[in-house]
C-alpha cells in the first residue's frame, strides 16, 4: 500500500481478517513512514472497518487515529526513514488502537489545559472520547486507546463527534 505521494504508507502484509461477526477479532495493522501524509493514509485505512463498526465509532476512530499519528510525526524525533505502526483490533465489546513509533516516548500530560491557541489538544481529545487510554514509554513509544462498543451502540457513549 502506498500513500497518495507514494512515500507515506507501506502495507506490512497484515490485513483486516475475520471480525467479531465471524468469531474472532478484526485486526488492521499498517506501517507508515513518519511523514505528514501518514495521517491521511492511516485515517483512510480505517475505511476497511466500516462493516464492523457503527458510523459514530468509526468517526471517532478517524479523529483519534489522526491525532495520534500526527503526534508521532511531530514528536518522535527520529531519522527520516523511521516508521510508525497503527494497529486496530475490533473485538465483540471494544475497539483497541495502538500507535507505536521508535521515539523516546513521553509522559501523559497532567490536568492543566494548554493555553488558548497552543498545541497539545490532541491527547485531550483522546481523553475525552476514548473510554480508556495510556502511554507505554519508549523507545519504542506506544499510545493506546480503547472504545467500548456497547455504550456507543446504545447512544450512551462519550463521542464528541456529531
Amino acid at each position: 500500500m502506498s500513500g497518495g505521494d507514494g512515500s507515506a504508507a507501506r502495507d506490512d502484509g497484515r490485513r483486516a481478517r475475520a471480525g467479531p461477526r465471524h468469531g474472532g477479532p478484526t485486526i488492521l495493522e499498517r506501517r507508515y513512514r513518519l511523514v505528514p501524509h501518514a495521517v491521511t493514509s492511516a485515517r483512510r485505512a480505517l475505511a476497511s472497518l466500516a462493516d464492523e463498526l457503527p458510523d459514530p465509532v468509526l468517526d471517532d476512530l478517524r479523529l483519534l487515529v489522526s491525532e495520534l499519528v500526527g503526534n508521532s510525526v511531530r514528536h518522535a524525533r527520529v531519522g527520516p526513514d523511521a516508521s510508525l505502526c497503527v494497529r486496530v483490533e475490533v473485538a465483540d465489546r471494544s475497539v483497541r488502537v495502538e500507535v507505536t513509533d521508535p521515539g523516546p516516548g513521553f509522559e501523559a500530560p497532567g490536568g492543566d489545559r494548554p493555553a488558548v491557541g497552543a498545541s497539545g489538544w490532541g491527547l485531550r481529545l483522546v481523553d475525552r472520547i476514548a473510554d480508556r487510554w495510556g502511554v507505554d514509554p519508549g523507545p519504542p513509544s506506544r499510545v493506546w486507546l480503547e472504545i467500548d462498543l456497547a455504550r456507543r451502540s446504545s447512544g450512551a457513549g462519550r463521542s464528541s463527534v456529531g
